[in-house]
């Protein structure tokens, strides 16, 4: 493949092939330079370091154990909902198919 100079790439992408429709740049930005950037701040007060942070288990970071009875009541709700939404999306997607059919029958009525 022939070496070709960044001279003949800019000659050939200024023939009558290429039109440019815009203002022409002088120099491009640098788009990281452009881009704001937000750097949080680190507590300096803190007494432990991270190898000590990440040694010691998080303590928070464990879920309760829950101790007591949980109200099931209510749930039978839920099902009959998701029943009715099954129904419904059905019904949906049979007005939807009805629809694209008066839409081609109005197609095939215009003059």
């Amino acid at each position: 493949m022939p070496d070709i100079s960044p001279q003949d790439v800019a000659n050939k992408l200024l023939s009558d092939g290429f039109t440019r429709s815009g203002p022409v740049a002088s120099s491009l930005s640098d788009p990281i330079e452009d881009m704001p950037m937000v750097v949080p701040q680190m507590d300096s007060d803190s007494s432990e370091s991270e190898e000590e942070e990440e040694a010691a288990p998080d303590e928070q970071a464990l879920p309760e154990k829950f101790d007591g009875e949980f109200n099931w009541d209510g749930f039978d709700g839920t099902q009959k909902l998701q029943e009715q939404n099954a129904q419904l999306l059905t019904q949906m997607d049979a007005k939807d198919k009805e629809i694209d059919e008066l839409h081609v029958l109005m197609r095939a009525m215009e003059p």
